[in-house]
């Protein structure tokens, strides 16, 4: 089983997987899950704690700076975008962080910000 299939199946079982800000792995949940995890936590620890820190680094990597969230807020308005397409939006520069300057062209282009098109 993999790592990110074993997180998954000991979180649906009750289980909680969360690491430490010492990068340690921290467990808890009924007596009955953790009986039932623990040696399996155990025997994959190294590649369970891979597999946490990588999710960890994705959630870190796609958080918008307040800026850009403004700024494709600001976009948004002037298209007058409602409040579900904003959030496509949002979730979209999240996911892949290219789009960002895509959104401050957008804003060059209306004159929301100074900048060189290129």
């Amino acid at each position: 089983m993999t790592p990110e299939k074993i997180i998954e199946q000991a979180t649906l079982d009750g289980l909680t997987l969360d690491l430490t800000d010492a990068g340690e792995l921290h467990y808890s949940g009924t007596d009955e899950a953790v009986a039932r995890w623990l040696p399996v936590l155990r025997g994959n620890k190294p590649s369970i704690l891979a597999a946490l820190q990588e999710a960890a680094n994705d959630h870190a990597l796609a958080a918008l700076a307040p800026t850009d969230r403004q700024l494709i807020e600001a976009v948004c308005r002037i298209w007058e975008a409602d409040a579900e397409d904003l959030e496509v939006a949002l979730e979209a520069a999240r996911r892949d962080p290219s789009l960002i300057d895509c959104w401050r062209g957008s804003a060059v282009r209306l004159g929301l910000i100074r900048g060189r098109l290129q």
